[in-house]
């Protein structure tokens, strides 16, 4: 079962491995971190089995064994349930009387109690053993786990003295460890990269460190750790390292994520890198999730490196925030300058539509106007020069009359003829207003009808005949003609001027609105 999950975690490492670009594999980091939750149900209830397959135990053999599988996978995942198991076993190893279960475990006690900063109890478990007594096995792993407890306390410390002090002594174990282990191994590679690490042999570590990559029998969780350790590496190279840096801790991230691994989560280290570059999103995302793991883990040291790097980017990530708010506040203001002026100018151009459309109504009104007195106009125009044609026609047949009578020598006749033109004069006038009333009529047929709706109801006019209008109504169509000259209204009607005010005065008298009347009399339309 674990050879078919390695193999299949290969596979879905050499797709990952093969993206050109960081922002890539942090794209595919980000999806695997929407399955966060998924992941850890899987480690949850694999350790749920595993303690179904416990209480079933047999024996005190099987139940030690089980108990230390459960114990291995604590170790990644919550250090204070890996204590907690380590000293059952402990416990079981004492009831089977097996000396070198008591070691192993005495050993692995120590290492997993310098995660909680307790190095106190960590180095007192590795004082009360005797590494000469121990098998070679035995003895790499004593001097491996005091290498180990030394690192988590030198990271623990700020004091150059005691770092110094446990550096000299980490590195006599690191040595004596080198002396004694196969070059060959995995652990071997390791302890010999932490070397390098430690002697500041950048290349090297990271050569060493690759070549174990490469062993087809590394266990997925040290494959995981070994990308992180890779990834650390090229971090504290410098910055011109921090591309690789970043593949690496990416990788590292997904594999954790994975694994729910919340030991050393690489994901603080990815936060701290990203917030440098100015990604602070995902950095504030990061090392909240880094946070979180090391509270869950447990682990005291990682979660105060945690919490300051956390300090630090929400910082940065705040000042961003302030920084955008500003931007905002800017363009906000921008925009309210904007909208002020926007609805300035539409308030202007509502006001000067409104103006348009009183001078298009004005235009409306004038051309309704002009169009009226231009069908005015070419009646009037038609009609008088038909008259005066007329006239001029009877002034020259008067004229010839006039000529030949006088060369014939019949004055008194002529004299006769004088006086009955002048009796007639009065039908020629008749005449005139009968035509003028007809012609204004045909013009405006509603005439009559417009003016009684300006008079009270009882002075209205009715007339006896269609096309004969009296003299108050032939008054009031001259003042619709436009004629509103009293003296000019007189020589037209053959009356005196006094008349024409009088009767003026007379039809005011009878409108709803005297003040008004006449400007109402002009406006009726055709």
């Amino acid at each position: 079962m674990r050879i078919i999950t390695l193999l299949s975690f290969l596979i879905g490492f050499h797709a990952v491995i093969y993206c050109n670009t960081t922002d890539s594999l942090l794209n595919i980091l980000d999806e695997s971190l929407t399955k966060r939750d998924i992941y850890i149900r899987q480690k949850e209830d694999k350790l749920l089995q595993l303690s179904n397959m416990l209480n079933s135990s047999k024996t005190k053999e099987e139940e030690y064994q089980r108990t230390k599988q459960i114990m291995e996978e604590y170790s990644y995942f919550i250090s204070d349930s890996a204590l907690y198991y380590s000293k059952k076993c402990m416990d079981l190893a004492t009831e089977l009387n097996n000396d070198e279960y008591v070691l192993d475990m005495k050993l692995r006690t120590a290492h997993l109690l310098s995660f909680p900063q307790l190095f106190h109890e960590s180095f007192k478990i590795l004082e009360s053993v005797d590494p000469e007594k121990m098998p070679t096995a035995y003895k790499m792993k004593y001097y491996s786990t005091y290498i180990h407890v030394y690192h988590n306390q030198i990271k623990d410390i700020n004091d150059m003295f005691y770092i110094k002090k446990y550096k000299s002594k980490q590195s006599a174990y690191i040595d004596a460890y080198l002396s004694i282990a196969g070059k060959g191994s995995i652990e071997y590679l390791r302890i010999l990269t932490y070397k390098y690490y430690m002697d500041g042999m950048i290349k090297e570590a990271a050569r060493t460190m690759n070549l174990i990559l490469q062993y087809p029998d590394t266990t997925p969780y040290m494959h995981a750790e070994s990308l992180f350790n890779l990834g650390e590496v090229f971090m504290i190279a410098g910055k011109e390292n921090w591309t690789e840096a970043k593949k690496y801790l990416i990788l590292a991230s997904i594999e954790y994520n994975r694994l729910a691994i919340k030991k050393n989560p690489p994901l603080m280290y990815l936060a701290r890198i990203l917030q440098k570059e100015g990604n602070t999103d995902r950095a504030y995302s990061y090392i909240d999730m880094a946070m979180e793991d090391a509270k869950t883990f447990s682990n005291n040291y990682r979660h105060s490196i945690a919490e300051k790097t956390h300090m630090l980017i929400k910082d940065t990530y705040y000042d961003k925030i302030r920084g955008q708010q500003k931007s905002l506040q800017y363009y906000l203001g921008i925009i309210s300058a904007c909208l002020f002026l926007l609805t300035v100018i539409l308030i202007l151009m509502y006001k000067h539509n409104k103006i348009l459309n009183r001078t298009k109504q004005e235009l409306s009104i004038v051309n309704v106007a002009l169009k009226e007195q231009n069908h005015i106009k070419k009646i009037y125009i038609g009609h008088y020069l038909t008259m005066y044609s007329l006239y001029i026609t009877k002034l020259e047949d008067y004229r010839k009359s006039v000529i030949r009578k006088i060369k014939s020598g019949y004055t008194e006749e002529f004299l006769k003829s004088e006086n009955n033109l002048l009796s007639n004069a009065q039908s020629e006038i008749d005449l005139l207003f009968s035509d003028f009333d007809n012609t204004f009529l045909e013009l405006y047929p509603d005439f009559v009808e417009s003016i009684n709706r300006l008079l009270s109801e009882d002075s209205r006019y009715m007339l006896k005949d269609e096309k004969r209008m009296n003299t108050e109504l032939r008054i009031l169509a001259l003042l619709k003609l436009g004629i509103s000259d009293n003296k000019k209204i007189a020589s037209f009607l053959r009356v005196t001027v006094q008349t024409v005010y009088n009767y003026r005065s007379k039809i005011k008298a009878k409108a709803i609105d005297e003040d008004g009347f006449e400007d109402e009399v002009k406006r009726v339309t055709i």
